[in-house]
């Protein structure tokens, strides 16, 4: 039995496991900061479903990108997009 040169791993074991334990850790530290209103993209339904509408600053926010995605679909309707048969 010969392997496979293009199928052999290019990390060790004990490497992509530090690379795993390293990713886990930050993304454990991300989660435990404080969030930044400015950073959520959640939307008002969301922020209802998840029981954060009582937050001011961030039902103010996610109104705000609930009426630019509404402005957005009203300027752009369906259809209206690339399509090959519009010459003028």
């Amino acid at each position: 039995f010969h392997p496979d040169p293009r199928r052999l791993p290019t990390v060790s074991l004990e490497e992509a496991a530090d690379r795993e334990l390293a990713d886990a850790l930050d993304r454990q530290r991300r989660q435990q900061l404080p969030k930044d209103p400015d950073n959520d993209t959640r939307r008002t339904a969301q922020l209802q479903d998840d029981g954060d509408e009582d937050d001011e600053a961030l039902y103010d926010l996610a109104t705000k990108r609930d009426e630019a995605w509404d402005t957005w679909k009203e300027h752009h309707p369906p259809g209206s997009g690339n399509k090959g048969d519009h010459i003028y």
